[in-house]
């Protein structure tokens, strides 16, 4: 069971606000029960006040969301960490659920995003001075717009749709492959009066009781193929004993350390692999300008 995020073909899919073509995509997430409200329960009114229906799919270059929300009464201008003033979607991933299981609080390996639909009451272009556009904002571990994140939305008869596309290495995702396993929360907020300085009711996947940036209320979600099919999961004896670490940036002249236990089975030859994108103006393989050392001793 869990949440089945399907692989996405050629092309791509366009993030304009459009979401005819994820009719082809196997899998919806639907948001619509009474339980599944969990914030200001009293104040929700039905479907018409908020519901919606939504979508998740991959490729290997990063995650695609799209949203259809119906909602009665639209309200959003405030950009930035001010978004969660009014109508967007909310993300929580854990790019490492096997990691450190007895943590439940979010942190390495973790991430909370928000994705803002702008202020589509504005009927000047995207990117008009002074205009609240449509944006993806990091909450955790950082705070602020992030690289290579794309959104777009609309206003429709009864609500708004939102597309947004995150890289993975936002999500601290190296290799994507089928069968991967992570955990998400997926959350929608509908604040119906921007003015006010507080989030507004909120809808969520789970039914679980709300706890904020905690992992143990997230669900379990793996990518699957095109057709939505999950790959059958290795068994203990075929699968690789291996530790992932999570994505890092090096600021220029400065150096980070990564601490894990690793112990080979027997008969296992050990291997370190790493993947690194140097960002030089020099030709490739004529800086050596990262140097890389394990239990203290460098590695030729």
């Amino acid at each position: 069971a869990g949440i089945v995020i399907p692989y996405r073909p050629d092309p791509p899919i366009a993030v304009d606000g459009i979401t005819e073509e994820w009719g082809t995509v196997n899998s919806s997430l639907q948001f619509g029960r009474a339980e599944q409200v969990i914030s200001l329960q009293d104040t929700w009114r039905g479907k018409s006040d908020l519901s919606a229906v939504a979508w998740l799919a991959w490729r290997p270059e990063g995650l695609f969301l799209a949203a259809e929300v119906t909602d009665d009464q639209f309200a959003n201008s405030g950009p930035g960490a001010a978004l969660y003033h009014g109508d967007h979607v909310e993300l929580f991933f854990d790019a490492a659920p096997d990691r450190e299981k007895t943590r439940d609080a979010f942190g390495e390996g973790q991430f909370h995003i928000g994705i803002s639909p702008g202020n589509l009451a504005d009927t000047r272009p995207v990117g008009s001075f002074g205009r609240c556009d449509p944006e993806v904002y990091w909450f955790f571990p950082n705070r602020g717009n992030i690289d290579g994140a794309t959104a777009a939305a609309r206003k429709t008869a009864n609500g708004w749709v939102l597309e947004a596309f995150l890289p993975w290495s936002t999500l601290g995702v190296v290799q994507p492959r089928p069968g991967e396993a992570f955990k998400l929360e997926l959350v929608v907020s509908d604040s119906d009066n921007a003015a006010l300085p507080k989030q507004g009711k909120m809808m969520a996947l789970s039914q679980a009781p709300w706890q904020f940036r905690k992992r143990a209320r997230l669900l379990s979600a793996r990518l699957a193929d095109s057709n939505g099919i999950v790959p059958a999961q290795t068994t203990t004896k075929d699968a690789v004993k291996q530790v992932i670490l999570p994505l890092s940036r090096v600021a220029p002249e400065t150096y980070i350390e990564k601490e894990f236990d690793f112990q080979p089975d027997a008969g296992t030859t050990p291997a370190l692999l790493i993947r690194a994108l140097l960002e030089s103006d020099k030709n490739n393989g004529d800086t050596f300008a990262m140097n890389v050392y394990l239990n203290g001793k460098m590695v030729d």
